[in-house]
């Protein structure tokens, strides 16, 4: 039997996972990173991007989360983020939508923050339709 952990996922809706997981595997700035049963103590910034659990039937589900962190401890970890959804809810005209207009905002004269906040929205626009492409099969 593969060791088991707790993990609990909550975005700004609440919680959207928590239960015995075997494997999650986590969005970073250089990658990804997956973290198993025992991990060592840690606390890890997340960036948009898939968020995969393999739980103890050995089924795999998958999120697209936005930027958040993740905390490892004593066999648990907690994962908080500020928005996930599932592949196949994602509304690809939407975020194409989102997409287009984060890079318009990129592309005007911001403040240093304005800019990040629309750094941080195509990143996550981009994230909603890799993921759905990837999950759903629905191509450009």
């Amino acid at each position: 039997m593969t060791p088991r952990f707790s993990l609990r996922m909550t975005s700004v809706e609440g919680t959207f996972f928590n239960g015995k997981v075997e494997e999650v595997t986590i969005p970073l700035a250089d990658g990804q990173m997956g973290i198993l049963a025992h991990h060592d103590e840690a606390a890890i910034a997340m960036v948009p991007g898939e968020v995969s659990v393999r739980t103890p039937d050995g089924q795999t589900h998958i999120w697209i989360v936005s930027e958040g962190f993740a905390n490892v401890a004593n066999n648990r970890m907690k994962v908080i983020v500020y928005s996930a959804e599932r592949p196949e809810d994602v509304d690809i005209n939407r975020a194409k939508e989102d997409e287009e207009r984060a890079r318009d905002e990129l592309r005007q004269k911001k403040n240093r923050e304005e800019y990040r906040t629309a750094e941080i929205f195509l990143a996550r626009s981009m994230a909603r339709l890799s993921g759905a492409r990837k999950y759903t099969n629905l191509g450009d």
